[in-house]
């Protein structure tokens, strides 16, 4: 067993402990020989160092089965097909092992996305079907090493992406769109940032304002991402078309191509609004997520101007604006948890008060809605997803 630096990590190394994700799953059990796909990933974790053994050779794998009072050279050992036989399946079954813990991490995220943006707040039904529809999707090869490319950009645009994918799903679901539309909006959706895969870091993470160069290679990334999924005959052309014009708007103000109205794909359409609702509501290093209303307020203004009417409103009608379980403060300084989303009036939810406005908890149930017409003098000033 030795103990390696990230930085010096290479093809064919077997890991000689398990590595976690984040969130605590399973990402790569011990025993697995790490490929190309893996070392990325692995350094974007975070970790400094991994135990690993080092691979063996086909010799010595040839020892463990060939009969030693037999007079059998190296280099027959080394050709044995039985032996390469055993060696690639074993190297598959490992493989298949890494893909079904991929898939799993991925399950995990899009149940906890549709509890958190559904208005129904995540009902068993609708979480079983939309998490078997993504389970689904992500049976092939090349698509589980498309989520790995993702991974391996950085945590955030991984957890961004499923939720877009989920966000779009819920938006398509109001529209009344067919399933195989349905699939091909999740399938564009979690992949639509696949060409900041071949953006530099030091352009993509920059926390300076980007200079003319830098923003042109940015913009470069839905042009590469369409390149990578076209290329695929797995892929259907409407998911590659997500990648390319998710950045594109009504007005010609996007890019890269600057399209304007209805040249834009509906499904591009449906999935630049969830990009642009995901991103504005999510904090990150640099700063914190914008309040709902705020991002709402902002949409409804960017109606018909950069998004089409009919796409803003099913976002609004699909989507609660405050996430079930969120801690919010009101107008009168009370504090409590979204209980309930309102369909009609979204930005107006069912609120369990706990504490009142002199943040002493409550003794006995306090539930306020803020629909009703007798709390419209009360409203939420802050909200803390």
């Amino acid at each position: 067993m030795n103990r390696i630096h990230v930085e010096a990590i290479h093809k064919g190394l077997i890991l000689d402990q398990h590595i976690y994700t984040k969130s605590g799953a399973l990402l790569l059990p011990r025993g697995t020989s790490l490929n190309e796909q893996h070392i990325p990933y692995l350094k974007n974790l975070g970790i400094e160092y991994i135990e690993v053994t080092p691979k063996l050779a086909r010799k010595k794998l040839g020892s463990f089965s060939l009969d030693r009072s037999k007079d059998v050279s190296d280099e027959e050992t080394l050709e044995s097909p039985i032996l390469l036989r055993e060696a690639e399946a074993t190297e598959a079954a490992k493989d298949r092992d890494f893909y079904h813990l991929l898939r799993e991490d991925l399950s995990q995220m899009v149940k906890q996305a549709v509890i958190n943006y559904s208005q129904k707040g995540g009902h068993d039904a609708d979480i079983d079907a939309i998490t078997g529809m993504f389970r689904e999707l992500v049976r092939g090869r090349n698509r589980i090493l498309y989520l790995l490319d993702i991974k391996s950009v950085d945590g955030y645009t991984f957890r961004h992406s499923v939720n877009v994918a989920v966000i779009s799903v819920l938006v398509g679901i109001t529209m009344g769109l067919s399933a195989a539309s349905l699939r091909n909006i999740a399938l564009g959706g979690l992949y639509h940032d696949l060409g900041k895969k071949r953006i530099p870091p030091e352009v993509l993470w920059s926390d300076r304002p980007l200079d003319r160069e830098s923003r042109q290679k940015i913009e470069e990334h839905p042009r590469l991402g369409y390149e990578i999924l076209h290329r695929d005959k797995d892929i259907p052309e409407e998911v590659a078309l997500i990648a390319l014009q998710h950045q594109e708007r009504m007005d010609g103000s996007g890019y890269p191509k600057r399209l304007t109205g209805d040249s834009v794909h509906l499904f591009s359409q449906i999935v630049s609004i969830a990009d642009v609702y995901e991103a504005m509501t999510s904090s990150r290093q640099y700063r914190r997520g914008f309040n709902p209303v705020e991002t709402v307020e902002y949409l409804m203004g960017a109606s018909g101007v950069l998004f089409p009417e009919r796409v803003v409103k099913a976002l609004l009608n699909s989507i609660t604006l405050f996430r079930i379980g969120s801690v919010i403060q009101l107008s009168n300084n009370d504090c409590g948890v979204v209980i309930q989303a309102n369909r009609r009036l979204p930005s107006r939810p069912i609120v369990r008060i706990v504490f009142n406005e002199h943040q002493i908890p409550l003794d006995h149930e306090k539930i306020i809605d803020l629909s009703d017409p007798g709390n419209l003098s009360l409203y939420i000033i802050r909200s803390f997803n």
